[in-house]
């Protein structure tokens, strides 16, 4: 890997991992869309949510809008098993933050950080960022996705409506 890709990813090799969560997307998502593409280099990335939190998070997010928008979010069970996976989170002394940062650069197309991850998916499968918080990211190289990631069917998350038929 080239010498600008920081310590903690510069050491990570390649293991087995798997990652288990939900992605939150809009309810007109279809199952293709769970992941976003990027081009350059080829792969996809989703941040997931443990399976504990996802509901919680997704009501948190539906009640600050307003009645006539809510139920607009599904959420989407994704397991995902990368053969070779570097793992970057805490326990590589990749903190939080900085995951944020490389993430927000990365999907800004920063170059530096572009090549790195390019760097990186040419000895791995995919790339697994944290967590951040709650919130556990993954970028999959395009050419192993179909092998590596299932999307389970989604729940659509709304209101409970009551007896009288509006909602609570």
């Amino acid at each position: 890997m080239p010498a600008t890709v920081c310590k903690p990813a510069r050491n990570a090799r390649p293991e087995a991992t798997k990652v288990i969560g939900v992605a939150a997307t809009h309810r007109n998502v279809n199952r293709g869309q769970v992941f976003r593409r990027v081009l350059e280099p080829r792969c996809r990335v989703v941040s997931l949510w443990p399976v504990s939190n996802a509901a919680f998070e997704a009501w948190r997010r539906q009640a600050l809008l307003p009645w006539e928008l809510r139920g607009m979010l599904k959420v989407w069970p994704v397991e995902a098993t990368l053969l070779r996976g570097i793992q970057l989170g805490s326990k590589q002394n990749f903190e939080p933050w900085y995951a944020e940062c490389c993430l927000n650069g990365f999907l800004n197309r920063d170059p530096e950080l572009v090549n790195a991850v390019a760097e990186m998916l040419k000895v791995s499968v995919g790339i697994v960022l944290g967590p951040i918080g709650e919130r556990t990211t993954l970028i999959v190289a395009e050419d192993f996705f179909a092998d590596c990631v299932e999307i389970g069917e989604p729940t659509l998350i709304g209101e409970q409506e009551s007896h009288f038929g509006a909602p609570r």
